[in-house]
């Protein structure tokens, strides 16, 4: 196999990803994983044979080849993203520890990335699945306040208002709800 070979295994598997056909993929990166030498694209096929995996369900697997990613490539550019992968796949898991530890990574190695804001509310929720409600609230806060366009916003605001009454935090509460509702009543 000559490298265009290789990188042309490495392209199927990726056009298979993108069309959502994963078990394809499966077959094509591993296959790429296993014979190619080229150290340069692997961890582009480790992260899309990861969430090939994920999509398929195959969690554990999914965990497998991501820790393979970030163990042997520290340094590439997927090694970031895959910590949001490996805390989404730690809580489809029940591994709330475990998520909360990947999303603090997460949002520590990529804090101008553009799922940043899904990663505090999921971070949030590992949080909220512990009873860790103050450290909880504290990203909520920080979603509340710092990405306000955010899809998540009114998820979010919803989580933060219901530990703000658990609190007793009523007058805080009543002012956020209040701030809340003008948005959704300006939105239709």
């Amino acid at each position: 196999f000559s490298l265009s070979d290789y990188n042309s295994i490495l392209q199927k598997g990726l056009d298979d990803y993108n069309k959502a056909q994963y078990n394809f993929a499966i077959n094509n990166l591993t296959k790429y994983i296993r014979q190619s030498n080229d150290n340069n694209l692997k961890p582009k096929a480790y992260f899309y044979l990861g969430l090939s995996y994920y999509f398929t369900g195959n969690y554990r697997s999914s965990l497998n080849y991501l820790n393979e990613l970030t163990s042997k490539y520290r340094f590439s550019d997927y090694t970031g993203q895959s910590y949001f992968w490996k805390g989404l796949i730690c809580q489809n898991l029940n591994q709330w520890d475990d998520a909360e530890r990947f999303f603090l990574k997460f949002i520590q190695t990529m804090p101008k990335s553009d799922v940043v804001d899904k990663a505090y509310l999921a971070l949030a929720n590992s949080q909220f699945e512990q009873a860790k409600f103050t450290e909880a609230e504290k990203n909520l806060k920080i979603l509340i306040e710092d990405y306000k366009d955010s899809p998540k916003y009114e998820e979010a605001s919803v989580l933060y208002a219901y530990l703000l009454l658990k609190f007793e935090k009523n007058e805080q509460a009543e002012s956020f709800l209040d701030i809340w509702i003008g948005k959704l009543a300006d939105r239709g």
